[in-house]
């Protein structure tokens, strides 16, 4: 199931992050998001999902991990996406769907900007 397939790489790319930063602000963080790959979720939801300010949650995420949080979902995003294409069958709108992305040209566009080719030329 693609679904569990998603869970279990978020998962992994949660036990590969840094130290947290900020009693574990940071930590949260990114595991919330790994968590929510598979769906349209921003920034500010995620500053009230861990009860503190948008602007506070993107410093400290910036300070830690070296780029803003919404870069660094999109980036998990694709790479999660690169990964689901592999398998046999997956068709390109349905991994949008998958990752989070609202539209198919949305995510042809980011992957395209993040791997210099289309989803389709996988």
């Amino acid at each position: 199931d693609t679904a569990e397939s998603v869970r279990c790489a978020s998962s992994l790319l949660a036990a590969a992050l840094p130290p947290p930063a900020d009693d574990g602000l940071v930590q949260h963080a990114a595991q919330w998001m790994l968590s929510n790959l598979h769906r349209p979720a921003g920034v500010g939801e995620l500053a009230t999902a861990l009860r503190v300010s948008r602007e506070h949650l993107s410093r400290c995420f910036r300070s830690a991990l070296g780029e803003a949080p919404a870069a660094w979902m999109r980036r998990h995003r694709l790479e999660q996406a690169e990964r689901l294409l592999c398998s046999p069958g997956t068709s390109v709108a349905t991994v949008a769907r998958q990752i989070g992305f609202r539209s198919v040209s949305h995510f042809i566009k980011a992957y395209r900007e993040r791997f210099g080719r289309t989803p389709g030329q996988n």
